[in-house]
């Protein structure tokens, strides 16, 4: 819901449009490119209307040869005017890009624009559109979200007490919908999230005064993040990701996972996976598949506590 992008260019900009085409696709958006789009035998100017008509957003690739092609941006404005009037003024809508380094038309000085030379430009453009998802989605009543729109990104969590490194926090819960309870999952997240924020706080404090004398303490960091994988209406799962600095060596980088079943809701464990009695026998067979023979023996050492998993179409 609410994926659908327009992608305007010129033909000369062909190139920059594919690659955009590409990335929002990664993103999980719904790119429209009028050659990747248009069959033979179609009627271009009518498909062309449609999909503007149906977009969400439009992207609108600037340069210089685009800007001096005689009648193409004016032409293009028209367009896109007919629909942005529906939007509220604050809306993001209309997304101008700038390829080159060429001058932004008059019609276009409104609207803010971003450019592919900038470093930040991917994760620029990804964070405007999903902005502007969610003031779409805040509206939508709660037996209309879907279960690919179950998922949003929490308020980053601000430390009320300063720690002498570079911290992010940044995280999705599940918005509140008609397939699972989003709050019972949530309240795991949220927890997970403080026990992390908790750990690395009583580190540092209780060794503040070791850590102030490492030289590369400066560059001390923590980020926190995660994602969640909904993989049909019953079974879930939370990814997440730690990134951390201390001062030493090297960073550390690792994940955690947690999974639950749904409709009732309850967090499940690797018993709930792989029964216990033939987990010598899997990973001999893991073992002789990966050509990790030092999985054989192992199974006497696994338990509830010390065991993480995840699994994707091939493996777990």
């Amino acid at each position: 819901m609410y994926r659908k992008v327009f992608i305007s260019h010129a033909s000369e900009d062909k190139d920059d449009a594919e690659f955009i085409y590409d990335f929002l696709k990664s993103n999980h958006y719904e790119p429209w490119l009028d050659f990747k789009a248009l069959k033979a035998g179609m009627q271009w100017d009518y498909e062309i209307e449609q999909a503007l008509r149906e977009s969400d957003f439009i992207i609108i690739l600037l340069s210089k040869v685009a800007t001096n092609k005689r009648g193409y941006i004016q032409r293009e404005i028209k367009r896109m005017d007919r629909y942005s009037e529906e939007k509220l003024s604050d809306d993001i809508y209309i997304l101008p890009i700038l390829i080159d380094d060429c001058e932004v038309p008059r019609s276009l000085s409104k609207y803010q624009y971003m450019k592919t030379s900038q470093t930040d430009f991917a994760d620029n453009l990804v964070e405007s559109l999903d902005f502007q998802r969610e003031k779409y989605l805040e509206t939508v009543a709660i037996s209309d979200i879907t279960l690919e729109d179950c998922i949003q990104r929490s308020s980053s969590y601000k430390l009320k007490t300063a720690l002498p490194v570079d911290y992010n926090i940044d995280y999705y819960v599940c918005r509140e919908n008609s397939f699972f309870d989003a709050k019972y999952i949530n309240s795991f997240i949220e927890r997970d999230m403080y026990d992390l924020i908790d750990t690395y706080r009583n580190a540092v404090y209780d060794d503040l005064e070791y850590m102030s004398g490492m030289p590369n303490m400066k560059h001390a960091y923590i980020h926190i993040s995660n994602s969640i994988k909904i993989h049909s209406l019953n079974l879930l799962s939370v990814t997440t990701d730690i990134s951390e600095y201390s001062g030493g060596v090297h960073p550390n980088h690792y994940k955690s996972h947690r999974h639950f079943s749904l409709n009732p809701e309850r967090t499940l464990q690797f018993k709930n996976f792989i029964d216990y009695e033939y987990l010598d026998e899997w990973l001999a067979d893991r073992a002789k598949i990966y050509d990790q023979h030092f999985l054989v023996g192992f199974a006497k050492d696994i338990n509830e506590d010390n065991i993480d998993f995840y699994w994707d179409n091939d493996n777990l």
